[in-house]
């Protein structure tokens, strides 16, 4: 999927898709990064038409998941878990010795 970056933002987010007259756009970002460019964008956007903005709180583990990549990475990494292989073990000393520095 092609990714970019709104105007005035440092996030991505998925750039629009048309279906026949329909587009449909959908940002993924932190709500700290809302500004008024933002909402400049969506006006540029959607110029003229009755629009629907819905907002949701996105899960992280769908998030996280989204990406093959990261799917790949995280099964692996569960997989090493269960079979207690390539793993570092860190002593609690050493943990609470890192915390003091």
């Amino acid at each position: 999927m092609s990714r970019g970056t709104a105007r005035g933002l440092s996030c991505p987010y998925d750039l629009p898709l048309n279906w026949g007259k329909f587009m449909s756009a959908v940002y993924r970002f932190n709500a700290n990064k809302i500004d008024g460019s933002f909402l400049e964008e969506i006006k540029d956007k959607f110029a003229g038409k009755n629009i629907k903005i819905v907002v949701s709180e996105l899960d992280e583990t769908e998030y996280l998941l989204s990406s093959e990549a990261n799917k790949v990475k995280l099964i692996n990494a569960i997989e090493d878990i269960k079979n207690r292989q390539n793993l570092i073990e860190v002593s609690l000393e050493d943990l609470l010795s890192a915390g003091e520095s």
